[in-house]
């Protein structure tokens, strides 16, 4: 009787194994299978198509907010969206700018600054890739650098001509008032940028195939050339 109760169990641990088994197998197969049909946002960008004004066809740009920021009584609104209009030049052809995926915080195309008066200021007057916001911070409450002015780095053409507006295209830095009033363009064509001290950013941008480095001071508006000759 005791050998039949333990052929019993040891039947059934070799069953319960086996459907262990089976189940992580099926497991694996599943997610192997997810991974291999996953779409990749590596390269997400802005893919241009020219569009044909004679057409006239009906164009789908469907928009999405979210809510970024608040910097005293203004209320920042992130807008993004799988496709943009942009002009390609002073006449009237035009582009029909793609979005490589669904909706994602890496398709910002502009910003909306609102109030709770009611006012209501769209930030730049045609849609663009915006790569980067830094917002203006007026007390020291944190570790970082105080700001005067909110920070743009923005994409509005495709530089390196892959067909796509992406963040590794060159990019044009603009600087605002905290509420989006006040815009300007401070540098076209750089790399990147950052800031290094109170109102200071540090810019490079690529010049006859060499990174040049620049100083820019918000408060006096100047911009140094730093020399970063590399001599013998």
């Amino acid at each position: 009787m005791k050998t039949k109760i333990i052929d019993f169990i040891t039947k059934s641990n070799h069953v319960i194994f086996f459907v262990g088994s089976l189940l992580f197998m099926t497991f694996l197969a599943t997610m192997l299978i997810k991974e291999m049909i996953r779409p990749d946002y590596s390269n997400r960008g802005v893919e241009i198509a020219k569009q044909i004004d004679n057409e006239n066809k009906t164009i789908d740009i469907k928009y999405e907010k979210s809510y970024f920021q608040s910097i005293k009584d203004i209320h920042i609104i992130k807008v993004t969206s799988e496709r943009i209009m942009v002009n390609e030049d002073k006449s009237n052809s035009k582009l029909l700018s793609l979005f490589d995926g669904g909706y994602d915080d890496r398709n910002t195309v502009n910003l909306i600054f609102s109030s709770e008066s009611g006012s209501n200021l769209k930030l730049f007057e045609n849609d663009l890739l915006i790569t980067n916001i830094e917002t203006a911070r007026f007390t020291s409450d944190t570790n970082l650098p105080l700001l005067d002015k909110n920070i743009y780095s923005v994409v509005i053409s495709d530089s390196n001509e892959d067909g796509f507006l992406k963040y590794n295209d060159n990019k044009d830095l603009y600087l605002s008032d905290y509420n989006g009033e006040g815009l300007e363009l401070i540098m076209s064509g750089i790399q990147n940028s950052r800031v290094i001290a109170n109102n200071r950013l540090l810019i490079s941008k690529l010049e006859t195939e060499v990174s040049e480095m620049y100083l820019y001071d918000i408060i006096g508006k100047k911009t140094t050339k730093l020399n970063t000759d590399i001599k013998k």
